[in-house]
């Protein structure tokens, strides 16, 4: 009564059966089935990867006709500045400043150029070659046209300018590079007159406040002094107590102004003349466009290539699906927006 007749839909199977199934279904999935699939695409994998290629060597020609690259390196070391000793990530972040500021551009833009348009040479400021009413805006193209970047931990700038006038590029790469070292070497100039200028004046007051601090307890002395000679000994606890507090600020004012001394002598050290704290690495030099190029056309080939690959796998797990019947649901519903915007197309 309990047997019943074996179904000829999959349904009906067994659960030890579909799983066998399927097991065997898993056990067919080798690696030979990815290389089929790349063997049935290859024209396919081939073909995005020289189109890849090509585009990147295309477009680097033409750029490379369009624009030049001239690059610098910088490196900048520690300076030492009262006595303390800065470390080279904030120097370089110090110099990134620098660099990107529209003083120095400013600065830029007035040094001197020799530069042709035209078939004649023009020489004077960037504004005049520009043909800018004023320096500020030729200061702005010159910022316009630097890119600064720095090495994480190393001290190192490098600096890029890219311009269809490769001398051009080249003479503001160098006017930035020695006036970013002369405007350095002003501010911190500057930064030491405004530190001795600023301990003078207060050397200048704890002076005073020291004499008067000794000539009160000199008054004092002189009207306390004890009948035993060179000792200091009152009787009067409120007297004791006055030539103690008469002591401690004679010598607090006196450490402090040891102090304000050494300080003043420092900073007028400081005005010596001192290295620049940039060593310029690289000159400013035409960056070789066919090894650059050559790099990019490689990665443009790998990063294709992978490309081709997923879109070579994804096309065979497509049509795979639709030989199984899966995708026909996808594309009755794809087919029915289509008809919607076709009939609200229809009616206008």
């Amino acid at each position: 009564m309990n047997d019943m007749p074996p179904s000829d839909s999959p349904s009906g199977a067994s659960r030890d059966e579909r799983a066998n199934s399927y097991a065997g279904y898993e056990d067919e999935v080798e690696l030979l089935d990815y290389v089929l699939v790349l063997a049935r695409r290859r024209w396919l994998i081939v073909g995005l990867t020289v189109a890849a290629m090509a585009a990147t060597f295309g477009h680097g020609t033409v750029s490379a006709t369009l624009q030049h690259s001239i690059r610098a390196v910088l490196l900048v070391a520690p300076v030492q500045e009262q006595e303390t000793l800065s470390a080279g990530p904030q120097n370089v972040a110090r110099f990134t400043g620098l660099l990107e500021s529209l003083p120095l551009a400013i600065r830029v833009a007035r040094a001197d150029y020799e530069l042709l348009r035209a078939d004649s040479l023009i020489r004077g400021p960037l504004a005049t070659y520009l043909g800018l009413p004023d320096e500020n805006q030729a200061a702005l193209v010159a910022q316009g046209l630097l890119d600064v970047t720095s090495q994480k931990g190393g001290g190192i700038l490098e600096l890029e300018i890219e311009s269809a006038n490769r001398d051009l590029a080249l003479q503001v790469l160098g006017a930035y590079i020695d006036h970013l070292q002369s405007y350095d070497r002003e501010l911190r100039q500057r930064s030491v007159a405004a530190r001795i200028r600023f301990v003078r004046d207060r050397l200048d007051t704890v002076s005073a406040e020291l004499a008067a601090a000794e000539s009160d307890q000199s008054r004092f002395l002189r009207d306390n002094r004890s009948l035993l000679g060179d000792d200091v000994g009152f009787i009067d606890p409120d007297l004791s107590v006055r030539h103690g507090h008469l002591q401690r600020l004679v010598d607090t004012k006196s450490a402090l102004h040891r102090l304000l001394l050494e300080r003043y002598e420092a900073a007028r050290i400081a005005t010596a003349p001192l290295p620049s704290p940039i060593e310029v690495l690289v000159a400013p030099t035409a960056i070789d466009a066919q090894s650059n190029l050559l790099k990019r056309i490689i990665l443009a080939g790998i990063v294709g290539g992978m490309a081709a690959v997923i879109l070579a796998f994804l096309l065979e797990y497509w049509k795979r699906n639709t030989e199984a019947g899966k995708t026909d649901e996808i594309r009755e519903v794809l087919g029915e927006d289509i008809q919607k915007v076709r009939r609200l197309f229809s009616r206008r």
